[in-house]
């Protein structure tokens, strides 16, 4: 497998040496300078990649990839530089000579040492638990930075005001959303798991503050790591359909018409995209409750090249995304 974030030997193979990916990377190099070529087989690369940490991060990645051996297929790479808005990326461009492989592109990032660390090529070691501490960022930079795109909205949020609950989580009960609110939604599978629902018979104690502290052992595991993660990021209020819609209640139709606002006018929605259900929780909320299994090369010391996750297919591909809400 390819090396651990904990080595630092850059040992390197004649031919992935010759890809001076050390320099490539380097600030204020024209892009037209940017680009390595090299072709190799799969058997080739597999033969070297004792020594070399590259040619074994290629074999493990196509390995991933593919989900099987394919050591008899002939291997193209293209590796180049591309300067994107959110900073630069390496990019492989790989042609092998099989079905689903042909001009395949895949997207890398570099870590780098804390003193060399810059925006042109966010790449970050991913490790068992959240970074509170980035996620409060990203959301700054959301609400200050990328304008109408992420803070358009289609009406006023008086529209929902009327039938809006939210679970204050410092409280750890049930309120009616204050003036000029700000609340984190949460968008997940119920799949099956019930919960402890609200409706008309438990509404009343669910405003007693500390109600839901006394419940939190009944509650579906992705909504307890949801309070946790608003909790964090130093939010108050959060919006979960399981306890703010009063199930039986004579406005739930009307609430349900309205989820499409309730989504929008959120500060952040959480999307519980990796769950069957509602009893998997939220991966990295808490301690060792994520696996990263991040691929990585050491192409200098304290450079790292890292595979970056497939968000959008994880996405695509998820139990979420056959949901109506969002």
């Amino acid at each position: 497998m390819s090396q651990t974030f904990e080595q630092a030997n850059d040992r390197l193979c004649a031919l992935c040496s010759s890809l001076d990916l050390h320099n490539i990377i380097a600030p204020g190099l024209p892009l037209t300078l940017r680009k390595r070529k090299f072709k190799t087989t799969m058997v080739a690369a597999k033969s070297r990649a004792p020594n070399c940490h590259l040619c074994q991060f290629i074999i493990d990645f196509f390995r991933r990839k593919v989900g099987k051996e394919f050591i008899n297929v002939s291997l193209g790479l293209e590796v180049y530089v591309y300067e994107s808005q959110y900073g630069n990326e390496l990019w492989l461009r790989s042609t092998p000579y099989n079905e689903g492989f042909r001009n395949s592109f895949d997207t890398f990032g570099f870590t780098m040492p804390e003193q060399a660390r810059s925006q042109l090529y966010p790449g970050r070691v991913l490790g068992n638990q959240l970074d509170f501490t980035l996620l409060k960022q990203w959301l700054r930079d959301c609400e200050y930075k990328h304008g109408v795109p992420c803070n358009h909205v289609t009406s006023p949020l008086s529209a929902i005001e009327s039938v809006l609950m939210v679970v204050d989580v410092q409280k750890g009960c049930l309120v009616k959303l204050p003036p000029n609110p700000r609340y984190v939604a949460l968008s997940y599978v119920w799949g099956g798991v019930k919960g402890n629902i609200t409706e008309e018979h438990n509404m009343q104690e669910r405003l007693n503050a500390g109600s839901f502290f006394r419940l939190m052992a009944d509650l579906p595991t992705v909504i307890r790591d949801a309070i946790m993660l608003v909790k964090e990021l130093g939010e108050q209020y959060l919006w979960v359909d399981q306890l703010c819609i009063v199930q039986d209640g004579d406005r739930k139709m009307e609430t349900l018409s309205k989820m499409n606002l309730i989504y929008e006018h959120a500060c952040l929605t959480i999307f519980a995209a990796e769950g069957r259900d509602a009893n998997v929780g939220l991966s990295g909320v808490r301690p060792n409750s994520r696996n990263p299994n991040q691929l990585a090369a050491c192409i200098s010391p304290g450079i790292f090249l890292i595979e970056t996750p497939d968000i959008r297919h994880k996405f695509t591909n998820s139990k979420w995304a056959t949901r109506a809400w969002t």
